[in-house]
């Protein structure tokens, strides 16, 4: 009974503080900052780690109160050690570029991967692209393809394309032009809005079709077609 008694106030608390932080959102968008900062800040201090986000936010950003980007990375810290993947991979891109506090390279692995995890994409994608280039970190094919594959399974077209030169130069996993072409095919398919990116992968498509047999060609499009009607379930 006490356990259930414990459990309906957590769900009681969750509840409430999913209304306050809507309450908070709809004062923001009425440009009523500070009761949008006054709720960010009480719920904060009950640690939730989306109120420290948005809080963070608005002191980076000098809504509702003088920019102060002390107070905005300290609540971005916050937020991220206390789960939230989108302070994790800002905290991530603050320490790789030392924004505020010194360069911390290992800092920004650890923040990448505690969001990576979470399935933040960009954080996935970044983390790869690290650990393929070797250059803050050891080089780690195995760990480059992991999280590059994640990415591109939630249909990131950076991480498609990479994935794509990976197979195309054997870097890190063994050639193969079918995969290779099935990658390039998906991220240009994704590269609608960017011109100039399409423009780029097209011609890697076209490199990697270039070595390739009409067969290969037929199955590799058949693979990206199976990849995008199934969701990127089992995408290889």
């Amino acid at each position: 009974m006490k356990y259930l008694i414990v459990l309906l106030s957590f769900f009681i608390a969750f509840a409430t503080q999913a209304t306050e932080l809507e309450d908070a959102k709809a004062a923001a968008q009425k440009g009523d900052f500070a009761t949008a900062k006054s709720i960010y800040e009480k719920l904060s201090a009950e640690n939730n780690a989306k109120a420290q986000y948005n809080l963070a936010i608005m002191h980076a950003s000098g809504d509702g109160a003088p920019a102060n980007w002390d107070e905005a990375l300290k609540y971005y810290k916050l937020s991220a050690e206390n789960g939230y993947a989108d302070a994790q991979y800002k905290m991530a891109l603050v320490s790789f570029k030392g924004e505020g506090m010194p360069i911390d390279y290992d800092a920004s692995v650890r923040y990448y991967e505690m969001a990576a995890k979470l399935g933040h994409i960009r954080s996935q994608l970044n983390l790869g692209s690290l650990y393929a280039n070797g250059e803050v970190v050891a080089k780690n094919d195995e760990k480059a393809y992991l999280w590059l594959h994640k990415a591109a399974m939630q249909n990131d077209a950076d991480a498609q394309y990479l994935l794509g030169r990976m197979y195309l130069y054997g870097d890190g996993v063994k050639e193969d032009l079918v995969s290779a072409h099935m990658w390039f095919d998906l991220s240009v398919q994704n590269s609608h809005d960017h011109p100039n990116r399409k423009a780029r992968r097209n011609m890697s498509l076209n490199e990697a079709a270039a070595k390739m047999t009409p067969a290969q060609i037929a199955e590799a499009s058949a693979r990206a077609v199976t990849c995008v009607t199934n969701h990127f379930e089992n995408c290889k």
